[in-house]
C-alpha cells in the first residue's frame, strides 16, 4: 500500500509518467485491486509504454 501512495505522488508530480502508472498498476494487481490495476496499465499503454501490452492482456483480459 505504501508503494501505491508513492506512485500516487509521482503521478501527481508527473501526470504523463507511463512508468509510474504501470508500476502502480502492478502494485494494485498484487493487492488484488484488479479494476485499478487494469485502469493504470491501460493508461501506461495509452501514454506510449507499448511494453505494457502484455500486462493489459493479463490484468484486463485483453485490449479493447
Amino acid at each position: 500500500e505504501r508503494a501505491i501512495e508513492d506512485y500516487d505522488q509521482a503521478i501527481a508530480l508527473e501526470p504523463n509518467s507511463a512508468i509510474a502508472y504501470y508500476n502502480r498498476g502492478v502494485a494494485s494487481y498484487t493487492l488484488k485491486d484488479k479494476e485499478k490495476a487494469c485502469s493504470d496499465v491501460k493508461m501506461a499503454l495509452n501514454l506510449g509504454m507499448f511494453s505494457a501490452t502484455k500486462a493489459v492482456n493479463i490484468m484486463c483480459g485483453g485490449i479493447e
